[in-house]
């Protein structure tokens, strides 16, 4: 059985680039962060299929349609937790190309941002799929993330 009174902590970073200065001190990354204090408890069986297919959903746009629906041992065997947001705490470092003129740095080594970003590559069927056609819900969920 999950605890149901124990606080949790769940944490999220998004490296977003690395920031190059002209001395390791001042060398960066820009990233987004956000952690969430809360107490886990368990989703009740009746709502875990909703939870699931809206989490689907958000991750796989339109692939619950394409897709069987989740099978009563599957429910069985997943455990799916909530955590309310009794605090949370957000962190966007997003303007860390700060430099100061004057500083007495050489300006001949280079100074910038490196974006880092995630690319949705071509999909790759397994064996058992080779010859079918890609679903719709996957190549809009690329053609998504490689405009973001």
């Amino acid at each position: 059985m999950w605890p149901t009174s124990s606080p949790s902590l769940t944490a999220v970073t998004h490296l977003d680039g690395l920031v190059y200065a002209r001395s390791l001190f001042d060398s960066s990354m820009r990233y987004r962060a956000a952690v969430i204090h809360g107490v886990a408890t368990a989703l009740p069986d009746a709502e875990k299929e909703a939870a699931l297919v809206m989490l689907a959903e958000h991750l796989m746009p339109g692939r619950a349609g394409e897709v069987r629906p989740i099978l009563q041992r599957e429910l069985a065997a997943t455990m799916v937790l909530r955590v309310p947001l009794t605090t949370a705490s957000v962190k966007d470092n997003s303007s860390s190309l700060i430099e100061e003129p004057g500083d007495g740095e050489d300006r001949s080594v280079w100074a910038g941002l490196l974006p880092l970003r995630i690319v949705a590559g071509e999909p790759e069927p397994s064996a058992e799929t080779a010859n079918a056609p890609v679903d719709y819900s996957v190549l809009a969920t690329r053609n998504h993330l490689n405009q973001l």
